[in-house]
């Protein structure tokens, strides 16, 4: 049995509005251009980053080897969801709002690239 024309017309309007609420979720979005200071831990600046950070990022005081982290060395950052870890290797991200973070290597070198600052 087909469907009567204004049943059709019916179906066709909730498909579009079901593919427009669709694309309403699947908007995308570019990260706003912003610097940020940021650190690398390497298992022996842990006083430059206490420093740096005012005591937010505090060295691990004893030795932890893991099989992601061989060397043991971490660090402990206060953010406001809470302490994160930070092992060797990371880097330590100053927010714009002032907030430390760690960020493995390879998404920081996805999505930060360094600034060479002129001297004038």
């Amino acid at each position: 049995m087909k469907p009567e024309p204004y049943d059709q017309i019916m179906d066709d309007r909730a498909e579009e509005e079901a593919q427009e609420e669709e694309n309403r979720k699947k908007m995308k979005f570019r990260k706003k251009p912003v610097i940020i200071e940021a650190m690398q831990y390497t298992g022996n600046n842990g006083n430059d980053l206490e420093k740096w950070s005012r005591l937010i990022v505090l060295e691990g005081p004893i030795l932890e080897p893991t099989k992601d982290n061989p060397s043991g060395c971490y660090i402990q950052i206060r953010t406001p969801a809470g302490i994160r870890i930070g092992i060797v290797g990371d880097w330590i991200i100053k927010s714009i709002k002032g907030e430390f973070y760690p960020c493995k290597p390879d998404i920081f070198e996805q999505t930060y690239e360094k600034i060479i600052e002129s001297k004038e």
